[in-house]
């Protein structure tokens, strides 16, 4: 473990003796101060800490005893990050970088839409990214920040930068087929539940045209296809419960009390 020595200079002139406070503050919200009394001005030097950062304190005390205004200085912190990015390449979360050359380390974060968590640090190399794989069919928005990390084998980091949000959309699992002998146009459809949520809309779905949407698995009181113009004869829906028949009335088409498992095809014709 790499340590250091932190020279500290006190100068008061009315002062007789100073107190000594230090802690480390780099990743901590509670920092924990080593005390020491009786100091003289001159050079202090508090030796063989862990490499970090520090917040040093100094009370003077005259010499009828009473102290003086706790003065404080802290050390500098871990930067270095000039730049980074965060996308949603191939599948994977790509985290691309620029850090100073004298930061040999960073560490990637990762918050992910559910509440878990992501962290691991990496080699620098000045300028370049690194992959991750997020976890298989969690989707939503993944928070991503980086931090310098000046000391690895003392856990010194630095702050982390402010977060780039990557989104990873749930691929469509569903499709709707125009088998009638026309155009339907315009045409959308909404699944009803304790709310409504449209599931597509288009200008129009030509003869034997499909649309891709995605249906979330789960109990719908009903889905509700509409359509402005053409000639519709029958309809079903496919779906890993069964196969639903839609009521026609004009310009609709409903399904009721429909139980979606694994997406779903819908069949006019």
């Amino acid at each position: 473990m790499a340590t250091i020595n932190l020279q500290v200079q006190i100068n008061h002139p009315a002062a007789i003796s100073n107190t000594l406070r230090y802690a480390r503050i780099d990743n901590t919200s509670s920092p924990v101060y080593s005390t020491i009394t009786g100091i003289t001005n001159g050079t202090y030097v508090i030796q063989n800490v862990p490499n970090g950062q520090y917040r040093i304190g100094i009370t003077p005390i005259y010499a009828d005893g009473r102290p003086c205004i706790e003065q404080f200085q802290d050390t500098p912190a871990c930067t270095g990050v000039v730049s980074f990015s965060a996308i949603l390449s191939g599948g994977n979360i790509v985290v691309g970088y620029t850090i100073n050359a004298s930061v040999p380390n960073f560490q990637v974060n990762i918050n992910y839409p559910n509440g878990g968590t992501f962290s691991q640090q990496y080699a620098s190399a000045g300028t370049g990214s690194v992959s991750v794989t997020p976890p298989a069919g969690l989707y939503g928005n993944y928070s991503v920040t980086i931090q310098p990390v000046c000391d690895v084998s003392t856990g010194f980091l630095g702050a982390a930068t402010a977060p780039a949000i990557v989104t990873i959309t749930q691929p469509n699992n569903s499709t709707l087929h125009n088998g009638t002998a026309g155009a339907l146009a315009p045409i959308s459809a909404t699944a009803f539940s304790s709310g409504s949520q449209l599931l597509f809309t288009s200008p129009s779905v030509a003869a034997s045209g499909t649309i891709n949407y995605l249906l979330v698995d789960g109990s719908y009181t009903s889905i509700v296809v509409s359509y402005g113009s053409g000639t519709v004869a029958a309809a079903a829906l496919i779906t890993g419960s069964g196969t639903y028949t839609g009521v026609l009335t004009a310009g609709t088409i409903t399904f009721n009390g429909v139980v979606v498992s694994g997406g779903a095809t819908i069949n006019i014709t």
